[in-house]
């Protein structure tokens, strides 16, 4: 796992939560879409985590790589940015799973 916490807690949420619900025969939890505030970027060729904030209008990008935990603390979900894409525009409708 990465050092860092937003890294170590991405990596828990794309590759550990879901297997362990697996194993567990559980069944995961759907993404609910929601209209993004922000605009999300992202380098075509990497798959990325942001963590999201849910507000009243839509979900704020809190940042990926490099969130300062102050902020981690205040996500309640992530978006997962597949690595042919360079982001969403603000406005635009994401998937976004709840932490």
């Amino acid at each position: 796992m990465p050092g860092p916490p937003e890294a170590a807690l991405a990596a828990f949420l794309a590759l550990g939560r879901p297997l362990i619900a697996r194993l567990a025969g559980a069944r995961e939890r759907s993404p609910r879409r929601h209209v993004l505030l922000r605009k999300i970027v992202s380098s075509i060729g990497l798959s990325e985590v942001v963590f999201v904030r849910s507000g009243s209008d839509g979900v704020e990008p809190l940042g990926g790589a490099g969130l300062p935990l102050g902020r981690l603390v205040q996500a309640d979900g992530i978006v997962v940015v597949e690595p042919e894409s360079e982001g969403f525009r603000a406005g635009e409708e994401v998937e976004v799973w709840a932490l």
